[in-house]
């Protein structure tokens, strides 16, 4: 099993606790980039796209498993193994990946901002 995920930029530099606390949760973000079988990838600034930005979503599969989407907004989060639903999620999944940064110019943003925070 493999994660990817995608970051907006802006959770990168919106301060959600001290500067110590955000230094390492970036040194923590590059950390897990180095592992085999997960990918961060950041979504830049500098793209257009707004998917993604209403909430966070899960696509999750398996063997022997339907393929199955977690949704969640601001009041609730949702699993639905609807193929519809899970297909129009990858869908815009896919649309932000397309747009986000290739791993390692996600990798050494992530490395920047925890100089930022450090400084």
């Amino acid at each position: 099993m493999t994660l990817w995920a995608i970051l907006d930029e802006g959770v990168l530099a919106r301060p959600t606790g001290s500067e110590a606390v955000m230094a390492e949760q970036m040194a923590h973000l590059a950390a897990l980039d180095e592992h085999p079988r997960i990918n961060i990838r950041v979504l830049p600034h500098s793209s257009w796209l707004t998917t993604g930005l209403q909430g966070a979503f899960v696509l999750a599969g398996g063997p022997g498993m339907p393929d199955m989407v977690y949704l969640e907004s601001i009041t609730i989060g949702q699993i639905t193994a609807d193929s519809a639903r899970v297909r129009e999620v990858r869908l815009k999944y896919e649309m932000l990946h397309n747009e986000a940064l290739p791993r390692r110019a996600s990798l050494q943003l992530i490395r920047e901002m925890a100089e930022k925070w450090t400084n």
